[in-house]
């Protein structure tokens, strides 16, 4: 521990006095090793300052402020990393609440997001992402309002779907397998939707219907385990 913070004191002495980009991010780097994340965010600021166009310091920034726990500084940053890699933004906004996964409020991480994705409510990621937080803390029926929003959006994304069903089975098994029974019926080729199916209507004791299903996905995956050994149980049923 004391090598580190040996290490950690030279490399940001020497990152204050040259203000050169590459050893700001080292000695950022090794503070974080040495687990002064004060002293690290403060590094990152400086490199950003000779380095703003460097999204690695923005991001690097970013996962400091998490675990810093400073999310009221982290607004204006994500929404400047979003904004400079506009190519991947729908991915971007998917990934945010993996960034925020260690935020123990998760209140606060939601109001967070929200604030985040809001201004990019005409893509689908976006209320996903919302969706995503709002499940975390337990908003489960803002949760399945941003899933609906989003399957509108993008009636055949299978992800969306999996997660309305697993919302909605938190009440209704019922209710989750007619939502993924409607979204098979209209995106036949979607394997873990029609998987998920077959599982529910196991549980419910809706056997044959769940035959039909299971050899559907076993005539599409005839080498999958995950087909096989629930097909073979049902085959001993009578």
């Amino acid at each position: 521990r004391g090598d580190a913070k040996l290490s950690s004191d030279a490399w940001t002495d020497l990152a204050q006095r040259t203000r050169d980009p590459k050893v700001n991010a080292r000695a950022t780097e090794v503070a974080g090793f040495a687990r002064q994340y004060d002293r690290a965010l403060e590094l990152s600021k400086l490199w950003i300052e000779v380095e703003p166009n460097s999204t690695q310091a923005k991001q690097t920034q970013s996962s400091l402020l998490v675990m810093t726990n400073r999310l009221e500084d982290l607004a204006p940053q994500l929404t400047a990393l979003l904004e400079q890699d506009k190519a991947n933004l729908g991915s971007n906004l998917l990934h945010m609440n993996r960034m925020l996964s260690r935020v123990s409020d998760k209140k606060a991480a939601q109001a967070l997001i929200d604030r985040i994705a809001a201004p990019y409510d005409s893509l689908p990621e976006a209320h996903f992402a919302m969706a995503q937080a709002a499940s975390n803390a337990n908003d489960n029926l803002r949760a399945l309002n941003e899933t609906e929003k989003a399957l509108q959006l993008r009636p055949d994304w299978e992800m969306a779907a999996l997660a309305r069903a697993q919302l909605q089975a938190r009440q209704s098994a019922k209710t989750a397998i007619d939502s993924l029974a409607e979204f098979v019926g209209n995106n036949a080729a979607a394997r873990d939707a029609r998987l998920t199916l077959a599982r529910l209507l196991i549980t419910e004791k809706r056997y044959s219907e769940a035959r039909q299903h299971f050899d559907r996905l076993l005539k599409d995956n005839p080498d999958s385990p995950e087909v096989i050994y629930p097909v073979a149980m049902l085959a001993l049923r009578p």
